[in-house]
């Protein structure tokens, strides 16, 4: 919530912006029935995926049906990697608002910051660039 609240000139304006965060939280409450009639249908299975609703939809399959172990664990890899890189994106956007102190921050501003871009362009690079080219020095030295 503090990438949310950083932009945010006013505090009215940074509780809009957690309404989104709350929304989501409340969305396996609100789609309660469909997962209790039918714990293993797709819409309790991607809610089990989506980090932010992972916990308790996961908790309410389980006290409903056996959960295969996969899923389980594929959905805490999921939520592990996923709440590396918001802390690391909000560290970024933070810091970004921080040296804009006193202006009035915008969507473009957060989305195009030199920070943010660094960031996901080095994340990109690992990931795309570095596997493809160590696989490739290992076939020389074969």
């Amino acid at each position: 919530m503090a990438c949310v609240a950083v932009p945010a000139s006013t505090v009215r304006d940074a509780q809009q912006g957690a309404t989104v965060f709350t929304m989501l939280a409340i969305l396996p409450m609100m789609l309660l029935m469909i997962i209790v009639n039918a714990p293993n249908s797709i819409i309790a299975k991607v809610l089990t995926y989506v980090p932010y609703t992972a916990s308790v939809t996961a908790l309410m399959r389980i006290s409903l049906v056996d959960v295969p172990t996969y899923e389980l664990v594929a959905s805490l890899a999921i939520l592990t990697v996923s709440v590396i890189i918001v802390i690391k994106l909000s560290a970024k956007i933070f810091r970004t608002g921080i040296l804009m102190y006193g202006q009035k921050m915008k969507l473009k501003d957060v989305i195009l910051s030199r920070f943010v871009l660094t960031w996901f362009a080095s994340a990109c690079f690992r990931l795309l660039v570095l596997p493809h080219h160590d696989s490739e020095r290992q076939k020389r030295k074969a």
